[in-house]
């Protein structure tokens, strides 16, 4: 009876935990409550997602971090799950209700599976970031309590999506040398710390690129692609690099092979927009046509295939 009661313990709880009842990292933010763990000083009211609620109660209330909820829902009055959706979408006042529930630390996850993430969900007045991994983020309040904090320990300017947002001041000629020396500094140490970081090497691919360094660009971004053949972002970067270093056939491979590896029409999809917007920084024509019709068997027309069969129009 025994035996079948813990063999129906473990299987039941299969998503959320490894062999040994280790937890699943995957799912609940591992990494970033061991850093807050190591740093006495980062105490007090903790907004975090609904579902780490238990796990954050766990690991850091007995520290001094409450958290903001939890699965208890039966416990709650009505209107802190109105307020939790609120901040959770952004809407209008969201600060200000974290300001009303005395939320000093927000712990959440930036990096969703299919959903990437818009920088100002995280570029706050009154909030600063001072730390992030591959999948989540930690925040603070901007007060005296934690200024010396702040100093040690703000990252915003490290974060992915902050990093990759450059592409558009690149375009413009807006990015000053200077600043991308000083950033690939700062990612290179970040990388130092937590090698198996693929979103810094993702950040460090953009910024080598800016200061013109192609080989040493792609390199890094292959190796990304190769650890999680999934980011996106990566992909685009790689192709991107390869067209400012004049190797469009090379932009091209590297978004084919995209495609060849893509699970599930949506990112095959993704995918051979990559390989049109190669194409055509390549000049080849035939490419791009065949892509196009790629594209349209696997989902039909759309604003996008609707643009860029006009463009072809003119070819």
């Amino acid at each position: 009876f025994w035996l079948v009661v813990a063999v129906a313990m473990l299987t039941m709880g299969s998503e959320v935990r490894r062999p040994g009842w280790g937890v699943e990292g995957e799912l609940f933010p591992v990494k970033a409550v061991d850093w807050m763990v190591e740093r006495d000083e980062l105490r007090g009211p903790t907004f975090a997602n609904y579902e780490w609620g238990g796990y954050v109660h766990w690991r850091l209330y007995p520290l001094g971090c409450q958290a903001f909820i939890d699965g208890r829902n039966w416990d709650y009055p009505r209107q802190l799950f109105t307020d939790y959706g609120r901040i959770m979408r952004r809407a209008d006042g969201w600060l200000d209700k974290l300001d009303e529930y005395g939320a000093v630390i927000r712990l959440e996850r930036w990096r969703p599976q299919t959903v990437g993430p818009a920088v100002e969900r995280y570029d706050n007045p009154g909030w600063a970031m001072v730390y992030w991994d591959d999948n989540d983020v930690v925040l603070v309040r901007d007060l005296p309590s934690f200024a010396g904090f702040i100093a040690s320990f703000a990252c915003g300017e490290t974060f992915p999506p902050v990093v990759l947002q450059r592409m558009h001041l690149v375009s413009k000629g807006a990015v000053d040398r200077a600043e991308s020396r000083r950033l690939r500094r700062r990612l290179e140490a970040r990388i130092e710390q937590d090698d198996q970081s693929l979103m810094a090497r993702v950040g460090l691919g953009q910024v080598l690129a800016e200061l013109g360094e192609y080989d040493s660009a792609a390199a890094a971004l292959e190796r990304v692609v190769d650890g999680d053949a999934t980011i996106h972002d990566a992909w685009i970067r790689l192709c991107w690099v390869h067209l400012l270093a004049g190797r469009p056939e090379r932009a091209v491979a590297a978004a084919e092979r995209y495609f060849r590896q893509a699970k599930g029409a949506e990112v095959r999809r993704k995918a051979l927009r990559l390989v049109v917007s190669s194409a055509q920084g390549a000049g080849d024509v035939k490419t791009m046509r065949e892509g196009l019709v790629r594209y349209l068997r696997l989902g039909g027309p759309d604003e996008w295939s609707a643009g860029m069969e006009g463009r072809l129009g003119g070819l």
